[in-house]
C-alpha cells in the first residue's frame, strides 16, 4: 500500500462513517501500528476535522502521563496528516475487537463468566484511570474493546467522543451507540430534540451502565433492551431470568443488573467498586478451601486443582497471588513468577503482586527486584508488609549482583 513518510499503510482493519483504521508499518521503529484516518470528505470543514482529532488524541494522551502507556488504554503515538487526510497513530492490538470475537449479532458468541470477568476487570482498570482524570469515554461497547491475541490483555480504544465530566451534558447532542446508551443520555438527547439545551446527571456512571450492557451481551449473546422506552423503564426480572437460563450465578447476575440500573444512584458508583464486586466471588471460599486442603496434607495435584477452579470463576489479583504462593510452597518458583507477572499485566495497581515478584526476583535479578519492591511501596502496602518490604530492600541492596542465592524464597509464603 501507499507509504507516507515513515509509515507504510498495509491494509484496512475497520471502517466507520467518518473514517477508517489501518494496519501500518512504522519504518523508524520497525513495528506494527494502527492508524485512524478521518476522511477529508466526511466534512467540508477541515479545521473542524483537525480539532476533533486533536481533542481525541489530547484526551487519550492525558491518560498516559509521562509517556507511560496505561495497560488498559490504547496508547497514542502521534497525530499527523496523511496526504489529504488526518490521522492518529497508535499502538496496534493484534487480537482485534471484542465485537469481532463475539461474531455477528444474529449469532453471538456466548462467553463463560470467567472469560467475561477477565475482560471486564481490565476495562474497569482503564475506566477508573479515565474517571480519576475526570474523563468519561461515552461509547463503551464491544467494538471499542481490543484484546491482545496471546496475553489476553485488554485495551479501551476510540476516545473520539470522550468528554471531560464537567462539560459532558452541555452539548445539544450526546454521541455514542444507542443500544449501550444509558437512560440519562437518552433523556438528554430527547430533550435536545425538543430544543432544550441540557439534562442533568450525565457523568462517569454512564460508562458503567454501558459496561453492564456489554457484560449482559457477553453472557447471553443478545442485547438486554429493545428500544429506548424499554431502556428507560428497565426490566430487571427479564434480565435475571435470561441470565439464569445461561447458568449465571445469582451473585454475578445481581452485579450485572445493578450496573444497568435505570437510576445512576442505584448503580455502582465507581469503576473500582464494580471491579471489586467481580473479583470477590473468585477470591473467597475457593482460596480458603485450597489452603485448608494443603494444611490437611492433601496432595499438591489436588490443591492445584482447587486453585485452578478459583481462577476459572474469574481471574483476580488475590487468586493469582495466592496461587503463586502455593507454587512457592511446592518449590515451583518459575511458575510462581509467571503467575505474578501475569497478574501485574492485568492488575498493575495491585501492590502485593509487585511485592511478590520483587521477592521472587531477589535471587535472580537484583536491579529488577529493587524496582518491583519500590513500586509496591509507592502503590501502598499495609504497615506490616511495608516494614518487611523495606527490610528486604535493605538486604538486597547490600548483596553483590551475583550473591543473592541465599535470599529467602519462603518469605513470600502465606
Amino acid at each position: 500500500m501507499e507509504g507516507i513518510d515513515r509509515f507504510i499503510l498495509e491494509h484496512e482493519i475497520a471502517r466507520g462513517g467518518q473514517g477508517s483504521v489501518w494496519l501500518a508499518e512504522d519504518k523508524l521503529f520497525r513495528r506494527k501500528v494502527a492508524i485512524k484516518l478521518l476522511h477529508a470528505d466526511a466534512t467540508t470543514d477541515a479545521a473542524f476535522l483537525r480539532r476533533l482529532l486533536n481533542e481525541e488524541a489530547a484526551l487519550q494522551a492525558a491518560l498516559s502521563p509521562e509517556y507511560q502507556p496505561h495497560p488498559n488504554i490504547v496508547f497514542i503515538i502521534d497525530v499527523r496528516p496523511f496526504g489529504e487526510e488526518i490521522g492518529i497513530v497508535m499502538e496496534y492490538v493484534d487480537g482485534g475487537s471484542l465485537a469481532q470475537a463475539m461474531g455477528p449479532r444474529a449469532n453471538r458468541q456466548v462467553f463463560s463468566p470467567a472469560q467475561m470477568t477477565t475482560v471486564v476487570v481490565q476495562v474497569c482498570e482503564g475506566l477508573a484511570a479515565a474517571h480519576d482524570k475526570q474523563i468519561i469515554h461515552r461509547d463503551i461497547k464491544p467494538g471499542n474493546i481490543l484484546v491482545f491475541r496471546q496475553s489476553g490483555a485488554v485495551k479501551i480504544t476510540d476516545w473520539g467522543v470522550a468528554k471531560n465530566i464537567d462539560i459532558a451534558g452541555r452539548g445539544r447532542t450526546y454521541l455514542g451507540t444507542p443500544p449501550y446508551m444509558s437512560p440519562e443520555v437518552l433523556a438528554l438527547n430527547a430533550k435536545n430534540r425538543q430544543d432544550k439545551i441540557r439534562a442533568d446527571g450525565v457523568d462517569h456512571r454512564t460508562d458503567l451502565y454501558s459496561l453492564g450492557v456489554m457484560m449482559y451481551e457477553m453472557l447471553t449473546g443478545r442485547l438486554p433492551f429493545d428500544g429506548d422506552d424499554e431502556i428507560r423503564r428497565g426490566v430487571q426480572a427479564t434480565h435475571l431470568k435470561a441470565l439464569a437460563a445461561r447458568k449465571v450465578s445469582e451473585e454475578l447476575s445481581a452485579v450485572i443488573v445493578r450496573a444497568m440500573a435505570r437510576e445512576p444512584g442505584d448503580r455502582f458508583q465507581t469503576a473500582r467498586e464494580l471491579q471489586s464486586s467481580l473479583r470477590a466471588p473468585a477470591s473467597g471460599d475457593q482460596i480458603a478451601r485450597a489452603w485448608d486442603a494443603w494444611r490437611a496434607g492433601s496432595g499438591a495435584v489436588a490443591v492445584e486443582a482447587l486453585f485452578r477452579e478459583a481462577l476459572a470463576q474469574g481471574e483476580s489479583p488475590q487468586v493469582l497471588l495466592e496461587f503463586a504462593r502455593f507454587y512457592i510452597q511446592c518449590s515451583r518458583e518459575d511458575e510462581a513468577l509467571k503467575l505474578v507477572s501475569q497478574g501485574i499485566r492485568q492488575f498493575p495497581g495491585f501492590a502485593p503482586l509487585w511485592n511478590a515478584r520483587g521477592r521472587l526476583l531477589s535471587s535472580h535479578n537484583i536491579a529488577a527486584a529493587v524496582a518491583d519492591l519500590e513500586k509496591a511501596l509507592a502503590l501502598g502496602l499495609p504497615d506490616r508488609e511495608a516494614r518487611q518490604n523495606k527490610a528486604m530492600l535493605a538486604r538486597i541492596k547490600r548483596q553483590k549482583p551475583d550473591d543473592g542465592k541465599d535470599l529467602p524464597w519462603k518469605e513470600i509464603q502465606r
